[in-house]
């Protein structure tokens, strides 16, 4: 919900959001996808849109379970 409150108030502000960690491919595409899962996506739609915009993007199991 932090996550949600805080992009959408920066949203209104018309600034754009980064997600990034030090060599963190899964934890970066985890916070993505939970963001779009919270917003209303299926878990394949959030997918689908992280690995179209970055296709190197690959969550350990453990991370998939948990947001399906």
């Amino acid at each position: 919900m932090e996550l949600q409150k805080f992009v959408n108030s920066q949203d209104c502000l018309g600034h754009a959001v980064v997600v990034h960690s030090t060599n963190g491919i899964p934890r970066a595409g985890m916070i993505l996808a939970s963001y779009l899962i919270l917003t209303g996506s299926s878990y394949d739609q959030a997918m689908q849109i992280i690995q179209s915009a970055n296709p190197h993007v690959e969550l350990r199991e453990a991370q998939s379970a948990f947001l399906q």
